[in-house]
């Protein structure tokens, strides 16, 4: 709000808006002297004009003090710009066209003009040059060519609309988009497509309007519409989609949304304050979210549903309105400080870890960039090229060593190579529209990918040159999918793309149906011959939270189903489940519970039979749990996010952990004075090189991919039982030999093992050659050799079902295993039948972090489980284990799990959380096994117990000798998987390979594919804000004076910036990725009066009054079109780091 005032007078608003900004005339001329924000926090200006240099100079300070001081020449062109006495910018003009642009860090970009001062060339700091051209009519831009070469060109109709736009022109991959207009220059169509548009490929959208311009129809390249109605004000009021589901806004006065209609006839509501503040949501299912600000219009606090005021998630602002600290429901306080140009220089969490930021000095070569982060356990610095982009990350450990990870960069900014710690390098190829066409990895091996017009993925062609095939429809989804044995998995989808239904290879069919809001509410399965194996129909609340569902087969029977008790803020606090026995006689029910402390962390869970877990925090980590029998689990002594101490009943763990928070030194001590030692050291890479334990020491091998090529243990190790591993591998990572068996490693264009040296696993091994056979799903269906056949069958989703296994030595000896899973793939019952002996059925419980317990035949818990619940907040599934119990008297199970219920038994694991040893309360050993490489364990004939943990979320078969990993089956005697990975070549473009053949270094608790986390999340660097092209076009004098018409070009240019560290779980840090994206927007304001001239109040021989009114109006439009661009900037940015937070960092880890 903005309100004009007579000389000198200071205005203060007093609308409704409640605004408390002031603004200042203390000049005679009119001028703007003073501004009062809303903080408070007044920014003061002044001008004078230096005659002996014919410059003019304009001081701004802000509110902190600190004074921006800037020369223009007498044509308004800035000249320099200081900061607090120190050089930020500067500029040169060689005659009226040749501008040259010198940064703080002392790096020139120079500029050509045409006479219109429009950019003909600009040559960057780092030789990179763009070109331009222009129409002669409008001057609107007609060709444009990249720092690469690569040319985009425009042409336009009359009117001066756009009508063809063709990207990578000349290049194989050439784009065109063709665009229509109505009478009144509304866009009617585009059709984009390869070439020339004018292929089958090409997809033409279309848009409707109403007499207002008002877009109120979209009809997508296969024929699909959404409408779109406004009310008079030209603000929507309804949206319905290509299925017809209609979605209804209601307004106030001022535009608000108050009140969204769904398709369901779900409602949530929104309220208002007198500013137009959102203050209050409402969901359909009446729970409530508050948001309170101050004075100024700061939020201040955020209300959860169920939470009252002075109980949310608060925030404290400095006089600019950054947050300075961030407070969580319980009061746990976060704060930031920010330097003197209002750059982030520290974070310290509320256990007091502190992260503090250093950027370059004034006038040297990385003035103002990030140069320093120094964390609570090292320090990292970075080098940047001439353009900014970071270019060398170095580590700095207190024990000297030094590792540097580096990238560079091509023209454009995407970054061409990186080099890891070890100087391993990886090198990425572009096409002419920026997409990845080539990957090249350390060892020289190549993945080749294509691309549509649409940049969708048609191929990927991996080193071994077998190619994986897409092809989509002209909504841009995927509907099909090829192998490169040539078998197809295909997608069907509605109107609206939701997907109806999937078709494997085999012929087997997945059909779902959704409600109004796009919950999938039913799904079958069918198999190849149509049978219908499995039926699932889903139940939610109002707001979309799932509240149950029920599984069947194909006979009606009931396979599982639940109901879940939903709080206020979404989350389950109570379940009940059923299981349909194996037999269909009888359901076994079982009554799960948790709740959560203030700060949403896991306060407990109740086991099947009332049993409770506790958990305690401290300053948000883990400090305490309580076990259901009393019991007490304590974290403390905390370096950093890592405990060092972990002390059990019976045992205690002590954790030495270097600056990266990798473990060095693992002591295990029990009250017995038993002792199990680890000590680890790492390559540069990150890599573990090294493993001694009390016995002896390991030494870890890898190639140039950081493959697992040598497992060597000393003399000590071997003699008692460790055999020494060596691997090699294809260019795919396909094992094809090993030292622990002999002959040739086979496979076929899908990756798949087709022949390998068998070897039966316990108690010794044996070599026979093993054959295996897949279906068209991908999966392996039989394993035969001359001792052993081994099949596996699998329903229509691709799950394994049963599992037969008979013995070539003796006919009579059969093992056979029944599977069944629910409807989130995880493992519910497993029935094992021997020939010749009993049957024996186990059911599976499961909570947040992982596997809760195991109930026998009866519904009686035998087996209960308790995991870190700090692993499930980083996402992974049955890691961390710190205790199994085991019932005292397997007639009665166990119920409370009370000191006369159970036996328990604490769980000591290594870097990557594999068991090692298990103490029961007393501190004798209970279970004890030693790992090869890839996780096969040999237990130790002393063990008293059944220890089934393993990897990561894995849980070992002793009927198949395979680790159950929720989505997969994995096999540790040949480091894969048997299934399809069903992620896809998202997780690379080997399907089988178990955590990137770093099975020492990286884990995958889901079975799907290696593990990251962020280091530093996606984040919108702060945009760099540059005038690059000004010209005056007339002066004339009309009643408001002397006034100055002019066109003024700008760039606004920012970058998403992240970093990822490839790691463990406990937390061992494998390898580094980082990238910072560029992005880029420019922006015209052809408009008068002379922005400088209003900037630095020098419009002249006019009333004060005019004067002051036409440079207020003037700085309105040019806010509104800087605004414009700053708005695209932050859009596109958003956007693209939302698209990165949503990939996740496990997918940037994986990805090849």
């Amino acid at each position: 709000m903005l309100s004009l005032g007579k000389k000198g007078v200071t205005i203060d608003p007093t609308g409704t808006s409640g605004t408390t900004q002031k603004l200042a005339n203390l000049w005679g001329g009119g001028r703007v002297g003073q501004f009062d924000g809303q903080s408070g926090c007044a920014s003061t200006g002044a001008n004078n004009y230096l005659r002996e240099r014919r410059v003019f100079e304009v001081t701004y300070t802000d509110c902190r003090g600190n004074a921006t001081v800037t020369q223009y020449d007498l044509q308004g062109n800035e000249l320099s710009r200081t900061f607090n006495g120190k050089k930020t910018a500067s500029n040169q003009w060689d005659g009226a066209y040749h501008q040259k642009y010198t940064n703080a860090r002392g790096y020139s970009t120079t500029t050509t003009y045409d006479s219109n001062y429009q950019p003909l060339q600009i040559t960057h700091p780092d030789g990179s040059v763009e070109k331009y051209t222009y129409e002669p009519v409008f001057g609107r831009q007609s060709s444009y060519t990249n720092q690469l070469g690569v040319v985009s060109t425009w042409r336009y109709d009359s009117k001066g609309n756009v009508t063809e736009w063709v990207e990578a022109k000349g290049l194989p991959e050439q784009r065109t988009t063709l665009y229509t207009y109505d009478q009144h220059s509304q866009l009617t169509s585009s059709t984009k497509g390869a070439g020339d548009a004018t292929q089958a490929d090409a997809i033409t959208q279309s848009w409707q309007y109403d007499s207002a311009g008002n877009v109120t129809a979209q009809t997508d390249g296969e024929g699909h519409t959404r409408r779109i109605a406004y009310d008079q004000r030209g603000v929507v009021t309804t949206y319905i989609d290509a299925l017809n589901r209609v979605t209804r806004f209601e307004l106030d006065e001022a535009g608000n949304v108050t009140n969204i209609n769904g398709p369901a006839g779900e409602s949530t509501k929104m309220r208002y304050n007198s500013r137009g503040k959102k203050i209050q949501i409402i969901s359909p299912q009446n729970n409530i979210s508050n948001i309170i600000y101050d004075e100024k219009g700061q939020v201040v606090e955020f209300l959860a549903p169920g939470e009252i005021e002075g109980a949310g998630r608060k925030a404290l602002h400095d006089d600019e309105g950054r947050v300075i600290q961030s407070i969580s429901q319980s009061g746990l306080t976060a704060f930031k400080e920010y330097d003197e140009e209002g750059r982030l220089i520290l974070l310290k969490d509320p256990a007091g870890g502190e992260i503090h930021y250093k950027y370059g000095s004034s006038e040297t070569e990385f003035a103002g960039l990030l140069t320093e982060t120094k964390y609570p356990t090292y320090k990292e610095s970075y080098n940047y090229d001439q353009i900014g982009r970071r270019t060398l990350l170095t580590q700095h450990l207190e024990s000297g060593e030094i590792r540097t990870y580096s990238q560079l960069y091509n023209g454009l900014g995407q970054v061409v190579q990186t080099t890891d710690g070890l100087g391993k390098t990886s090198s990425v190829d572009y096409d002419g529209l920026g997409r990845v066409v080539l990957n090249v990895d350390p060892t020289g091996q190549k993945t080749h990918q294509t691309w549509d017009a649409f940049d969708q993925l048609t191929s990927v062609t991996d080193s071994n040159g077998n190619t994986h095939r897409f092809e989509y429809n002209k909504s841009q989804r995927m509907v099909k999918e090829l192998d490169p044995l040539g078998n197809a998995k295909e997608y069907f989808y509605d109107s609206d793309g939701q997907l109806k239904k999937q078709l494997d290879a085999a012929g087997n069919a997945l059909n779902y149906e959704y409600n109004g809001i796009g919950k999938k509410i039913f799904e079958s399965h069918r198999g190849s011959g149509d049978n219908v194996e499995e039926t699932i129909e889903y139940k939610y609340d109002s707001e979309g939270h799932m509240t149950g569902y029920v599984q069947l087969n194909g006979q009606g029977d009931l396979l599982s189903s639940a109901s879940y008790d939903i709080d206020p803020q979404g989350r389950v606090v109570e379940a009940n489940i059923s299981y349909g026995k194996i037999d269909s006689s009888e359901i076994v029910k079982i009554k799960t519970s948790q709740s959560f402390n203030l700060d949403g962390q896991l306060a407990s869970h109740t086991y099947p039979g009332g049993g409770l877990s506790e958990y305690i925090y401290e300053n948000g980590r883990l400090s305490e749990i309580k076990l259901p029998n009393g019991k007490r689990v304590f974290y403390g002594e905390y370096k950093w996010n890592m405990p060092t101490k972990i002390s059990m009943p019976g045992s205690t763990k002590v954790v030495t952990f270097d600056e990266l928070q990798r473990p060095l030194d693992i002591n295990i001590q029990s009250s017995l004075g038993i002792a199990e030692k680890r000590s680890y050291k790492y390559d540069l890479a990150g890599k573990v090189s090294e493993v001694k334990n009390a016995i002896g020491v390991i030494e870890y091998k890898y190639d140039d991919a950081d493959r697992l090529v040598g497992v060597i243990p000393d003399q000590n190790l071997i003699n008692n039982g460790l055999p020494l591993e060596n691997y090699s591998y294809d260019a795919v990572h396909n094992r094809i030999s090993s030292s622990v068996s002999v002959d040739q490693w086979k496979y076929n264009k899908n990756n798949q093992l087709t022949e390998y040296p068998g070897r039966e696993e316990a108690p010794h091994f044996k070599s026979s050659t093993t054959l295996v056979s897949y279906n068209n799903q991908g999966h392996t269906t039989e394993e035969k050799n001359g001792i052993v056949t081994k099949k596996y069958l699998y329903n229509s989703r691709g799950k394994m079902i049963r599992y037969i296994e008979s013995s070539a030595e003796d006919i009579s000896r059969k093992v056979e295993s029944h599977y069944r899973y629910d409807p989130m793939g995880r493992r519910i019952s497993k029935t094992i039948n021997i020939v010749g002996g009993e049957v024996k059925t186990t059911y599976y419980v499961y909570g947040e972090s992982g596997l809760m317990g195991e109930l026998d035949d009866r519904g009686l818990m035998q087996k209960a489980y308790g995991f870190n619940p700090m692993s499930a907040e980083r996402n992974s599934w049955s890691t961390d284990p710190i205790w199994q119990a085991e019932a005292k008297n397997p007639q009665d199970g166990i119920l409370k799990m009370r000191e006369d219920d159970v036996y328990l038994h604490f769980i000591h694991t290594n870097n990557i959380g594999l068991p090692i040893i298990a103490f029961d309360e007393k501190g004798a050993v209970s279970w004890q096994g030693v790992s090869e490489g890839f996780g096969f364990v040999s237990v130790l004939e002393s063990s008293d117990i059944e220890m089934n943990l393993r990897y990561p979320g894995q849980y070992f078969d002793v009927e198949s000798n395979l680790h159950y990993n929720f989505n997969r089956y994995y096999s540790p005697a040949t480091g894969r998987y048997l299934e399809w990975d069903p992620l896809g070549l998202e997780a690379g473009v080997n399907q089988f390979v178990y955590a990137m053949a770093q099975p020492i270094n990286l884990i995958d608790s889901y079975g799907l594919a290696a593990k990251g986390y962020w280091v530093k999340e996606p984040e919108i660097a702060k945009p760099d804000f540059r005038l690059f092209g000004f010209r005056r076009i007339n002066v004339y004098v009309d009643i408001f004076g002397f006034v100055n018409f002019f066109s003024l070009d700008f760039r606004v240019s920012g970058a998403i910036d992240y970093e990822v560290r490839c790691i463990i779980e406990c937390p061992y840090e494998e390898f580094y990725k980082s990238s910072s994206i560029p992005l880029s927007f420019t922006g015209q304001a052809n408009s008068g009066p002379n922005i400088w001239a209003t900037l630095i109040g020098l419009l002249s021989r006019d009333p004060a009054k005019a004067a002051f009114a036409n440079a207020a109006l003037t700085s309105a439009r040019i806010a509104g079109k800087i605004n414009e661009v700053y708005g695209k900037y932050y859009d596109v940015a958003k956007s693209t780091r939302d698209s990165i937070l949503n990939s996740g960092p496990d997918e940037i880890c994986n990805r090849q």
